[in-house]
């Protein structure tokens, strides 16, 4: 993880991107998501959302949403009603500065 944490530094110094929140407290909160959303944000259950790699201000909107009830979904929302508005955007920062890989779909091009 500290290898991630330097990665993450180093992007952000080089992009000049900035986040909303602290990447490190992202990290050490993330273990509420954990449990449905697996220890990196990659769900194995496809019925549950990945949020590793998902831009941060979705994120943000997303939890929001769950706490007024704009999306609907018992258990989100109630895990972002435990939430502080630093909360949320502590754990945006951390699964939006993941880095996610994308496999090439096989292509038959015989047909």
């Amino acid at each position: 993880m500290k290898r991630y944490r330097a990665l993450v530094c180093s992007l952000v110094m080089l992009t000049g991107t900035t986040f909303a929140g602290d990447f490190v407290a992202g990290e050490r909160r993330s273990g509420l998501c954990a449990s449905c959303h697996g220890s990196k944000g990659m769900s194995k259950d496809s019925s549950v959302a990945n949020i590793a790699c998902q831009h941060e201000a979705y994120l943000i909107k997303a939890l929001k949403a769950y706490q007024t009830g704009e999306r609907n979904d018992v258990d989100m929302q109630s895990i972002a009603g435990t939430l502080s508005d630093v909360d949320i955007e502590n754990l945006a920062t951390f699964y939006s500065a993941m880095t996610c890989r994308v496999k090439k779909p096989k292509i038959d091009v015989d047909g």
